[in-house]
This record gives C-alpha cells, sequence and structure tokens, in this order.
C-alpha cells in the first residue's frame, strides 16, 4: 500500500531481490520493484517505480538511481524516488498518509 500527496493510497504489487545477503542483509544491496495491480483490459500498461538500497542499522534507505518507471493509470509518475522505511504499524502508516494530505 502507498501513500500518496493527495492522501489516496494505493494498493500495490512487491517484488524484490536481495544480493549477496547470505548470512545477514546488512549492508546487501536490495531491489524492490511496486507495480501497480494489472486490470483486464488486454495490451495496457502497468505503472511502476523501483527502489535500490541497502539496510543502515534498523532504516531501509532506497532511492531509484536514475531509472525511470511506467506512469500509473492515474496519470501518477514517480520520479526521483527516495525513501527510508522504518518498523511501524498500520495506523503509523495511515496517520503519515493522512498527513501528507495536509
Amino acid at each position: 500500500m502507498v501513500g500518496t500527496s493527495r492522501g489516496v493510497m494505493q494498493r500495490l504489487k512487491l517484488y524484490g531481490t536481495i544480493y549477496g545477503g547470505w548470512r545477514s542483509t546488512e549492508g546487501s544491496l536490495m531491489s524492490i520493484r511496486l507495480l501497480e495491480r494489472r486490470q483486464l483490459i488486454a495490451g495496457q500498461q502497468q505503472g511502476y517505480f523501483d527502489l535500490y538500497g541497502t539496510w543502515r542499522g534498523p532504516e531501509l534507505v532506497m532511492d531509484g538511481r536514475d531509472r525511470v518507471g511506467e506512469t500509473f493509470r492515474s496519470g501518477l509518475h514517480i520520479e526521483h524516488p527516495s525513501i527510508t522505511l522504518d518498523w511501524g504499524s498500520y495506523s503509523d502508516f495511515k496517520a503519515v498518509c493522512e498527513n501528507m494530505a495536509r
């Protein structure tokens, strides 16, 4: 689930890979693709964007590494994504999304 600056939540599929994290993910490169759910309309593109980064203690710090994703059906296009993920509850997530809308 992703929260947008308009306060709209959108469900996305999540795919990912950890490179070189055999015993620990600390310092290992991680890649994540957030992909729009497929519609039943043949030939329609799915929006997505990719993130790359590493764990730094309890936080996963990621950015898009200047790679371009695909525009979402809503018209949303993610450019230069940069995030820091930390543990939290679903209610924490909803509160952050609501604050972004303000």
